[in-house]
């Protein structure tokens, strides 16, 4: 299992893993995040967006990619946005 692709990271996945890693740190420091993940598969919540084979997109700006990707703006706006007026 690889990530390829695009990840993103709700403040609710990120205090998760540090969840698990407050006690797993000594046994799961040198996995990378796709060996981690599937680890912890069935204690981290997040969703799959398919994306077309062969092809990869590019952006320069978040705004290029938040209107290429409307569910990454709804994700935007639901857990980073919000996060970020606090």
């Amino acid at each position: 299992m690889y990530t390829l692709g695009d990840i993103y990271f709700s403040r609710l996945l990120s205090e998760k893993i540090i969840e698990i890693l407050s006690f797993s740190y000594r046994s799961d420091k040198n996995l990378i995040i796709d060996m981690f993940c599937k680890k912890y598969i069935n204690e981290l919540h997040f969703m799959a967006v398919p994306r077309n084979e062969n092809i990869i997109f590019e952006f320069d700006t978040l705004n290029e990619f938040k209107f290429f990707d409307d569910v990454f703006d709804k994700f935007y706006n639901k857990y980073i946005e919000s996060e970020e007026k606090k």
